[in-house]
């Protein structure tokens, strides 16, 4: 019987488990409650549920993307990339703190250096790379 009680535990447990997670990016996962706390408290909502295809064009098609604030440091300049990396903390409901890397117009390569802290608004592009915009220097690195 032990077993038995046991083993349906650990199916339930598994279930709810699948339910309450959601995989915000490719990097991450976080709990569906910082992510439904994010979406209600940061951004509009934005239904798919029966979009008027009549009326799409190829300009409006895609869906704008939503922009998160980040703090960071840069670790890195990759202008032949038009990207930076950069230590971030953590973004609730979209991913954990930690170095990565991000495009960025590359106008913005001369105005950072390495070891800069600075705030952005991060999105993602369609293409599925992570895109840094309205970037600025909070603290210039210390030589």
């Amino acid at each position: 019987m032990k077993p038995l009680r046991f083993s349906a535990f650990l199916a339930t447990l598994a279930l709810v488990t699948a339910c309450s997670r959601e995989s915000c990016c490719d990097t991450c996962e976080c709990t569906s409650t910082d992510t439904q706390t994010s979406k209600s408290a940061n951004t509009p909502s934005t239904s798919t549920a029966s979009p008027d295809i009549s009326s799409a064009t190829s300009d409006n098609t895609k869906q704008p993307s939503r922009k998160f604030p980040l703090k960071g440091v840069v670790t890195e300049l990759l202008p032949d990339q038009s990207a930076l990396m950069v230590k971030h903390e953590a973004i609730p409901g979209v991913m954990k703190a930690m170095t990565m890397m991000f495009t960025v117009d590359p106008a913005v390569i001369t105005t950072v250096k390495k070891g800069d802290a600075i705030t952005a608004l991060m999105s993602r592009t369609a293409d599925g790379d992570w895109h840094l915009n309205d970037v600025k220097v909070v603290s210039p690195a210390t030589p």
